[in-house]
Formats: structure tokens, sequence, C-alpha cells
């Protein structure tokens, strides 16, 4: 849904809830003369939940909505990577290199079935694209998947401050290592992300065991 959409559908929820839930001190006649946005403007104001509050007042509360929205932009651009190395017969994880003012400066997918490299993680890929840089401590780094320990070690070794995780349900990779270190974890538990990797590992358990190496059963 667009900006414009979002708002209009926000207007219209707030023009019904103003008649049904209120705090003390907003007479109904006050909500049917004045629009919302005055109502919410005032001390005493309706009630509303905090997120479509957000959203209406500014798209901004303590900038935490704005901060979110980008973390789902940095996080599609991922999703296009691992939807990239599908398409090319591998593993649908993908990664992104964001610097502190959201621009990307490096991208990558899971390679280690085109290319036969066992390291070459989406992760990683998109680390060693970044080429040689100073800035690592300034960059975010961001994964469909929840990085393995592997993945984890190599972001760690280059202290970069900030990992957005798309999911963790269908795996849960070194988390605690990042936790250790204080590296600020963002987990958003996509949808597209979820239901990506668990589409793969359904059809091809063989290759996603290989990937995070569980030996075969005999």
């Amino acid at each position: 849904m667009s900006v414009a959409g979002l708002k209009t559908a926000i207007s219209a929820k707030i023009a019904k809830e103003s008649k049904l839930r209120r705090y003390e001190g907003v007479s109904e006649a006050t909500a049917e003369r004045e629009p919302s946005a005055e109502i919410l403007s005032r001390r005493r104001r309706i009630w509303l939940p905090r997120s479509i509050a957000a959203i209406f007042g500014n798209f901004d509360i303590s900038g935490n909505f704005k901060k979110r929205m980008n973390e789902y932009d940095l996080l599609r651009a991922a999703i296009a990577e691992a939807r990239l190395g599908f398409s090319e017969g591998g593993i649908p994880i993908g990664s992104v290199l964001a610097d502190s003012t959201g621009k990307i400066v490096s991208r990558g997918h899971n390679l280690r079935i085109q290319t036969g490299d066992p390291t070459a993680h989406a992760e990683v890929v998109c680390i060693r694209n970044a080429g040689r840089r100073t800035d690592w401590h300034n960059l975010v780094l961001v994964s469909t998947l929840s990085p393995c320990i592997m993945c984890t070690g190599t972001s760690l070794l280059y202290r970069i401050p900030k990992v957005i995780i798309g999911e963790n349900l269908t795996f849960k990779g070194a988390e605690d290592l990042f936790a250790a270190k204080g590296v600020q974890l963002s987990v958003l538990q996509d949808r597209e992300c979820i239901e990506m990797m668990r589409s793969f590992i359904k059809n091809r358990p063989d290759i996603w065991n290989e990937d995070i190496g569980v030996p075969p059963e005999h």
C-alpha cells in the first residue's frame, strides 16, 4: 500500500475510533466537530495504538517508525539477492551491507552451489564483495536469514556493529555470539523470508543440510 493510501486508511480508522474510545475530557460533540488531527494534538487525546499514532503523526515517534522502514528497505534489497541466487540454482539467502546513511555499499547471495565453494555463504560473499575498507565499524550487515557461526565470525572479525536479520524461525544461527560482543540485532521475522526458506528446506533438505554442515543420514 502506498503512503497516501496508508494515511487514508488510518484517517478512517481514527475517525471511527474517536466515537468509540477516548480519554475523559474529549466530548462526543468535540469529536464530531474537530478533525482527528486536531484532537490528537490536544493534551487529553483520543486513544490510539502507538503504531497508528506514529504513522499519522509525521511518520515518526522517537525515530522508531522511520528506522524500521529503513530496515525493511534494506531487507528488500537482500531478498532480491536471495531470489537472484535461487534463480541461478542456488540457496535463496541474500545479504547487503549499508553505511550509516542507509546507502548500500555491497551485495551478495549464497554461491555455494554455483561455485562449489563451501564458504560462499551470502554474508561472507557480501563482505568479500565490499573489498578493502576501513569503515566496517560504521556499516550495517543485512541478511535474509540468521547468520551461521561462520558468517557471524566474519562479521565479528570486522567489528560490524549492527546486523538486521530477515528471520530466524527456520534457522537460528550464532546470535548468542553477537549478543556477547554487544552487536545490535534487529530480527524482523519477515513473512517472505520465512516462506522462502521453508519452501526451500522442504523441497531440498539435502542441499540445505549440506549448507549448514549436517551430515547425511545413513
